[in-house]
């Protein structure tokens, strides 16, 4: 597995690549780098047929910390997924992001829709309303200030029956301001110009986190988007079912072309 970093206004952004085929980036939530995919099991599953691609987001894992809250913006973190594909030498890429990375898919999508193949949002959907997707972000990111990842994650995890794995709580300890400040800025997905996206689009949603049906709201804003949810499954446990989301999301990411 290759480990390089790329260096863009300044801050060094870290990522490693594994596997062969299909280019891949795989955008990983909030609280998380890139080697949550790995720790997961997807990157065992996708890299025989996929190269996939785990950045580690500013501010988490190896990448540097931002010097200024802009540095947070939602913005800044797709920009900086283009920098690592311009490394590589990859004109086009599917996109597969949980959470907060697949504000940062959307994003991309959106902005640079002819870059992303496709694309497939895990677990994350923009908010019609955005001034309660902010709301729902800032207490969520002043949740993860004061008790911290792991007694916010434990207690996701124990409101959806499970108790683990043990990285999830054990090896994963995010800075807890930057957290907070990813989060807050996740909120601006809901500014998006959904209708620019081109990439075949697909939502894989955890049924018990959206018992209202609010990310099919979300695809219907975009041209021949569509959702699938998973059964039984929540947030986290959505992430940690890798065949059931795999399942779901190789149809789409299957037919991105590989690179000339």
């Amino acid at each position: 597995m290759a480990m390089p970093d790329v260096s863009r206004d300044g801050l060094r952004i870290h990522y490693e690549v594994a596997g062969d085929g299909i280019p891949l980036m795989l955008l990983a939530g909030a609280g998380g780098d890139g080697s949550i995919w790995r720790r997961a099991g997807y990157v065992d599953a996708l890299s025989d047929r996929f190269q996939c691609v785990l950045i580690d987001p500013r501010g988490f894992g190896r990448s540097d910390m931002p010097p200024d809250l802009d540095g947070f913006r939602l913005a800044e973190y797709a920009l900086d997924v283009l920098a690592v594909a311009d490394a590589l030498g990859l004109e086009r890429f599917a996109c597969h992001g949980h959470a907060a990375g697949g504000s940062v898919g959307l994003t991309l999508a959106a902005t640079t829709p002819e870059r992303v193949a496709a694309l497939v949002v895990a677990s994350q959907w923009p908010d019609d309303d955005p001034e309660e997707s902010r709301s729902f972000a800032a207490g969520f990111a002043d949740a993860c200030r004061a008790a911290g990842w792991r007694r916010v994650i434990g207690d996701v995890l124990a409101s959806e029956g499970v108790t683990g794995p043990h990285w999830v709580l054990d090896e994963v300890d995010p800075d807890r301001e930057a957290l907070a400040l990813r989060i807050e800025r996740c909120a601006e997905v809901s500014a998006l110009d959904l209708s620019a996206i081109t990439a075949p689009t697909r939502f894989v949603i955890g049924e018990l986190e959206d018992p209202d049906r609010d990310a099919e709201r979300a695809a219907a804003r975009i041209r021949g988007a569509d959702v699938v949810y998973l059964p039984g499954r929540g947030h986290l446990t959505a992430l940690l079912d890798v065949e059931q989301t795999l399942r779901c999301a190789l149809p789409f990411l299957a037919g991105t072309p590989s690179p000339a």
